[in-house]
């Protein structure tokens, strides 16, 4: 689900690091099909916070991108007998991990680098159980032979942009009794600000899919954001721009709001939710930011709020 990165030029990590950082530093599981023997795949994946790294002068593909997230989790369970559960914070993609074992694998002397520390995996049969407290970071995920959950939490973290903590779950459930599957994600993001400009109180997001032999999926999904203050005015956002909501002051210059924004090299946008044939995906709130820098111009692209589910299903494969 995550995004690697086209390139792992040195500047690019670092500059995903620094953001990701300052930011939150503070699959597979099953059980037998449903009654009539058939097909399923559950999934569901929540990384409240993502960032977007963009370096128009980067050295080896112009515009190259990294992406990381926070917190994040995963859950899925499916019907040829795989459960798992992920939950990683913060985590820079599914390459990083996979390279530093490659790198270990075939090291002469065993060994070199520790595995990847910001993460824990669950797994049944064989591993039905992990967790990981370390200060301000909680990273759990657990699986049995009929779903997975995972959930990860990152407290108070200082900076600029500043976060007061981020919260992600995933759940991926199958019923062999009634066939029934259900995948659920959450996400929770308390306290985001860049500096005095713009500030969240705080964004909450859902998502679930249900599935009955036989019925359709059921689907809900839910972006809910606030109090948001642009330069300590109260206003509210869609997807035409800023709005005045209860509280904001009838004085209030939203046009002016807009270009201070610009001129700090911000911008809001409004990410719409996506509704497939097998599941939904949240609405987010999307963050743009930009620096000039020697060199080149570099853009972050903070994506607050985005949790999906999904539930494959069907006759089993030769019925």
């Amino acid at each position: 689900m995550s995004r690697a990165s086209r390139s792992c030029n040195r500047r690019g990590w670092v500059g995903i690091f620094l953001v990701v950082a300052s930011l939150g530093f503070a699959v597979p599981a099953g059980a037998d099909g449903a009654s009539d023997g058939g097909f399923f795949s559950v999934k569901a994946f929540s990384s409240p916070i993502g960032v977007e790294f963009y370096d128009a002068g980067a050295p080896l593909i112009p515009g190259e991108i990294v992406y990381g997230s926070v917190a994040i989790t995963k859950a899925a369970v499916d019907s040829v007998g795989n459960s798992a559960g992920f939950a990683g914070g913060p985590y820079f993609g599914d390459n990083v991990p996979a390279l530093m074992g490659a790198f270990n694998a075939i090291g002469p002397f065993g060994a070199i680098l520790p595995p990847y520390p910001f993460m824990v995996q669950s797994q049944y049969p064989g591993a039905p159980k992990q967790a990981q407290d370390s200060g301000p970071r909680h990273l759990a995920a657990n699986s049995d032979e009929n779903g997975s959950d995972a959930d990860a939490h990152v407290g108070l973290a200082r900076g600029n942009p500043g976060l007061a903590s981020v919260s992600s779950t995933s759940k991926a459930v199958h019923d062999p009794a009634t066939g029934a599957s259900t995948a659920t994600a959450d996400g929770a993001v308390v306290g985001f600000s860049v500096g005095p400009t713009l500030t969240i109180g705080q964004i909450v997001s859902h998502a679930d899919v249900s599935v009955k032999p036989g019925e359709a999926p059921v689907k809900h999904t839910s972006l809910s954001i606030g109090p948001l203050t642009v330069m300590g005015t109260l206003v509210g956002l869609t997807d035409k721009g800023l709005v005045p909501v209860p509280g904001t002051p009838k004085t209030a210059d939203l046009n002016s709001l807009t270009k201070q924004l610009s001129a700090a090299g911000i911008t809001l946008g409004l990410l719409p939710g996506e509704d497939t044939a097998s599941g939904t995906d949240s609405a987010a709130l999307v963050i743009g930011l930009s620096r000039d820098v020697p060199g080149g111009l570099i853009r972050y692209r903070i994506i607050l709020g985005r949790v999906l589910a999904r539930v494959d299903s069907g006759p089993a494969q030769g019925a």
